[in-house]
């Protein structure tokens, strides 16, 4: 804090007078500040009479205390969605707050990426905040092929001032994946010479992502041997069944190939 200095009057010879005048101070840093100050005549005398606020002695020295506030900034961070696949891109939302009680400027956001994916880091600049003021800025990842089934993507968010505790906060989103279980069956345990051998083939996934692309391999034994025989379909290969759904085929080997 540097020093200052202001003059007030003149006083009239044998009034009762108040004046006052004004001393700006500039704080480095927040807290508290005692300022002292000493009233000096010039071409008079002061009278041992004379009161000043929170004088001490002589009465014409006293202090006061300033206080000087500062920005304090907090962050939270929220995923835009939480049910995701391999592939799927990933955004959360920073969330910056000023809970002082003095406006911070020239803040910078940064945020890094863990586990998995291949995401860039992420920088931005924050504008002016007023005490109580928010800033949201959204940040995405859109590398995350290499997220498996039960892996984890993380956001790191740091925000950084000058003058102020730095602060940070993080958050995380799981990757799901396809379930497939298939049944066959036969509609009938026994046929004849020259009948069609009818089976069918049912596909359910019951994970929470897409299946991507199947294309199933059939193949057919005769007597528990590798056979010749072909069964066909009539179901288009290759499809993706979505999560929850389901593929129905029929499978059908013809009468005059057995």
């Amino acid at each position: 804090v540097s020093p200052g200095s202001c003059s007030f009057g003149p006083f009239t010879p044998g009034s009762n007078e108040r004046n006052s005048c004004t001393v700006d101070v500039t704080a480095g840093a927040p807290g508290s500040y005692r300022i002292s100050y000493t009233i000096t005549p010039i071409g008079g005398a002061i009278d041992d009479n004379c009161c000043c606020p929170g004088a001490t002695e002589p009465p014409h020295e006293g202090s006061c205390t300033a206080d000087f506030g500062a920005g304090a900034l907090t962050c939270v961070v929220n995923p835009q969605a939480l049910n995701l696949c391999p592939g799927d891109p990933v955004t959360f939302e920073v969330t910056v707050q000023n809970v002082g009680t003095c406006p911070v400027d020239g803040a910078n956001l940064d945020a890094t990426w863990s586990g998995c994916g291949g995401c860039a880091p992420v920088s931005q600049a924050i504008p002016h905040l007023p005490a109580g003021g928010t800033w949201s800025t959204m940040v995405t990842c859109n590398d995350t092929s290499n997220c498996g089934a039960g892996q984890t993507l993380t956001v790191n968010a740091s925000v950084n001032s000058a003058g102020i505790s730095s602060t940070s906060c993080n958050a995380s989103v799981g990757f799901g994946n396809p379930d497939l279980i298939c049944s066959l069956g036969a509609r009938s345990a026994g046929i004849c010479p020259g009948d069609d051998a009818v089976f069918d083939l049912v596909i359910n996934n019951n994970g929470s992502c897409d299946s991507g692309t199947i294309n199933p391999t059939i193949t057919v034994t005769h007597n528990g041997a590798p056979s010749s025989l072909v069964a066909s379909s009539d179901c288009s290969w290759p499809t993706s069944i979505p999560a929850g759904g389901s593929q129905r085929c029929t499978l059908t080997i013809p009468g005059s190939q057995l």
